[in-house]
């Protein structure tokens, strides 16, 4: 008998106002609905001005794979919606 743990994790990201969540949250939402691993589910919504991310995953490998990749794709939002707003 096989005992699956699950991981999960929630990010909280704090953005300066609502439409540059909005505009995080729509540039990462087509890796999460086309996302097709067994090993990991990915969520995200919008809570006012925060993009809330959570990962459940099955083990801390692909956890960790996931977090990385999504922290370094909202570091590049968060520098390019820095250029654009100056």
């Amino acid at each position: 008998m096989s005992n699956i743990n699950i991981i999960s994790l929630v990010l909280i990201v704090e953005f300066n106002n609502e439409e540059s969540s909005k505009i995080a949250y729509n540039a990462i939402y087509p890796e999460i609905k086309f996302s097709s691993s067994d090993r990991v589910n990915i969520n995200a919504n919008l809570i006012k001005n925060c993009l809330k991310i959570t990962v459940k995953a099955k083990d801390f490998i692909i956890l960790r794979a996931v977090f990385n990749t999504y922290m370094r794709w909202l570091n590049n939002i968060s520098k390019i919606l820095q250029i654009i707003s100056e």
